[in-house]
Formats: C-alpha cells, sequence, structure tokens
C-alpha cells in the first residue's frame, strides 16, 4: 500500500540506489529483461511530467516558481539522488529560472509552489493570495486566493 500513494518517486534513498545496482547487475548477467532500469526510467519520467507542470503554471501566471523540499521523505536529511533534487535538475536543465529550499525558504510571495517533500510543517504555510501550490501528495488544504493542484485528484 505504500506505492500506490501520491506523491513524488521513491519514498526513500535506497530504493534509486539499489535499482541502479540491480540494474547494473541485471546488464552484467544477461537477464532477459531488466526491469529495475524500467523502473528508474518510469521514475524519470514521472518527474518530467511533473517538471513541465511547474514549467505551465510558471509561464502561463508569469509568477515566479519555488521548490519546496530537497530530501526524500520527512525525517531523512539524504537529498543526494531524491526526486526533488532529479526536478531540480531537470528543471535546469530547460533553463527555467526557480528558486529551491527545504525549510530556509524567506518570506513568501505570490509564487507557482511545489511541494517536493511531504514535510508537515508545509501544511502549516498560508500562501500569499494569487499563488499556485501544485501538491503531488494531496495534503494541503484549500486556501483562500490560493490555487492547489492536488495531482491524481479528481
Amino acid at each position: 500500500p505504500r506505492y500506490l500513494r501520491s506523491g513524488m518517486g521513491d519514498g526513500g534513498s535506497c530504493h534509486p540506489r539499489d535499482n541502479i545496482a540491480l540494474s547494473f547487475l541485471a546488464n552484467k548477467v544477461g537477464m532477459s529483461f531488466n526491469y529495475f532500469d524500467l523502473i528508474m526510467q518510469a521514475r524519470e519520467k514521472h518527474t518530467e511530467w511533473l517538471a513541465d507542470l511547474f514549467i505551465k503554471e510558471v509561464t502561463e501566471n508569469k509568477i515566479p516558481g519555488i521548490i519546496l523540499g530537497k530530501s526524500f521523505k520527512p525525517g531523512v536529511d539524504l537529498q543526494t539522488g531524491s526526486a526533488a533534487i532529479l526536478l531540480a535538475n531537470i528543471l535546469k536543465a530547460k533553463k527555467i529560472a526557480f528558486k529551491h529550499y527545504e525549510f530556509d525558504y524567506p518570506k513568501l510571495i505570490p509564487a507557482v509552489y511545489f511541494i517536493a517533500t511531504q514535510h508537515q510543517q508545509y501544511t502549516n504555510i498560508d500562501f500569499p493570495p494569487g499563488s499556485i501550490v501544485i501538491d503531488p501528495f494531496r495534503y494541503i488544504n484549500d486556501q483562500n486566493d490560493v490555487k492547489v493542484i492536488r495531482i491524481g485528484a479528481l
């Protein structure tokens, strides 16, 4: 059930690292199908799709883009290789301007906010009116004059 929840790709730091190692081993021993490589491709495609949504909202609304979250998940300090960092790298490759914070964000301004790690502290943020919040985890409550995009919600 933990893998069937909404959110960013991967729930912890071991999953991508282990898939990369298992993919290498699958190639080395000549497996007929490299399932582990497919998992990593799906992770990247999903994150590219989320990046495109972020770019669309930033471009159409002509407001800055801000990513909140860098680590794999709450309670884990490790950031290297997280889906949040992957998202930031995709945006950098596409030459999209954005700011990226974990908890050290400055005074909030109207912007497109992308919640990249499901830190509970983010539920307490009063986003400025005119902001757009992209919430893959579907846990940010409605706020006046703030558009909340809950990924996967009907």
